[in-house]
């Protein structure tokens, strides 16, 4: 007997909701479900929660909080697939800033590159911009706070990884304590570039409030692993037009932001996960305590 598929008991819970509509799978980042809903030349999405019910409630307030902004996809409604929240919200028309970035890296014109990620620097800095008032705004008591410090290790973490993280971050002491809303999962991976040449953010289930570096390190961390060749060109693009100065911060203090966000994936990495996978970490946190960023 052949084991049952929990995405068709999903697209029969939607198809029941949504009976006129077609369902088209989308990718979903190993964390969700996400179907495309074609309902009359009318498209949307459903993004169904597949690992934690807690990240699918904070992406329903980010995307409350920000509906009408248009840095973020306008929530529709929200329902119940079995005990998994769905996540209803508008089709943003655009492409991937990742796609443009590795179609011009192919054909090495890497001068097409560079601004793709000032607008990635501007963006997060009008994003950070965005006013964080707790009291009185229901939907932002729902997204959590962090703070600059890294919390217990992972037990597959190699301990003196661990020691070494901790030495790194205690100079997060001497920054200042700004707080903004924070993507959580910054990066051309997230970012799409509608037609209008506007920039849309997706995927917020790791939002949180805290520090800007925090978003920054992210960019920073993916960027230098994926295009190690023009990391740094593109690095200060992306801090030139988020309006980071040259020596606003040390090098020593950006490559503590990215262990600080390397240490929140890590967070992700469940026990029951491959070994190969923990191995990888490992040896991602290692390269990071060891790189310079800048």
């Amino acid at each position: 007997m052949w084991p049952v598929d929990p995405l068709d008991g999903m697209r029969g819970s939607i198809r029941m909701r949504f009976p006129q509509a077609r369902l088209t799978s989308l990718p979903g980042g190993g964390t969700n479900a996400c179907f495309l809903l074609n309902d009359n030349n009318l498209r949307t999405v459903v993004k169904v929660a597949m690992v934690s019910e807690a990240n699918s409630a904070v992406e329903k307030a980010c995307l409350t909080w920000l509906d009408g902004s248009g840095c973020a996809p306008r929530l529709l409604g929200s329902f119940m697939v079995g005990e998994r929240t769905a996540l209803h919200m508008e089709f943003v028309e655009g492409r991937m800033m990742l796609d443009s970035i590795i179609e011009s890296s192919l054909r090495g014109d890497v001068q097409e590159i560079l601004p793709l990620f000032t607008v990635l620097g501007g963006f997060l800095a009008a994003l950070h911009s965005l006013p964080v008032e707790k009291e009185g705004l229901e939907a932002v008591r729902e997204i959590p706070e962090i703070q600059l410090a890294l919390s217990a290790p992972q037990p597959f973490i190699e301990p003196a990884l661990a020691e070494r993280a901790a030495e790194l971050t205690a100079l997060f002491t001497e920054i200042d304590d700004r707080q903004v809303l924070l993507h959580g999962d910054y990066g051309y991976h997230n970012v799409l570039i509608r037609d209008n040449a506007t920039c849309c953010l997706v995927g917020w289930e790791l939002a949180a409030i805290g520090h800007p570096s925090i978003d920054i390190g992210n960019l920073l961390f993916w960027t230098h692993l994926h295009f190690p060749e023009i990391a740094r060109g593109c690095v200060q693009h992306f801090l030139d037009g988020y309006g980071i100065g040259e020596n606003e911060y040390s090098p020593e203090a950006v490559r503590a932001f990215v262990i600080l966000q390397v240490w929140r994936l890590l967070g992700l990495v469940r026990h029951d996960f491959p070994e190969a996978v923990k191995k990888e970490w490992n040896r991602r946190l290692a390269w990071t305590l060891e790189h310079s960023f800048l």
